[in-house]
């Protein structure tokens, strides 16, 4: 029941997911979010650079703490 209610929040997180959040992948690249198109997001990085990742590449807990900040 507890893993389930965790998933459940994890996957609200990533649905609220919107252009010009700050995120943190499971790969470690930070940055903010440029685009949203269905499963996948475009991550703007330094010097404009932007790679596109699926949604499930978003690492939540690294995510909360680099917004703590």
């Amino acid at each position: 029941r507890e893993r389930e209610k965790i998933v459940f929040y994890d996957l609200k997180f990533i649905d609220e997911i919107k252009k010009g959040d700050y995120v943190v992948t499971v790969g470690g690249a930070h940055g903010y979010v440029a685009e949203l198109e269905g499963d996948t997001f475009v991550l703007e990085v330094e010097k404009g650079g932007r790679i596109r990742f699926n949604k499930s590449a978003i690492s939540l807990e690294a995510t909360k703490v680099a917004n703590k900040k």
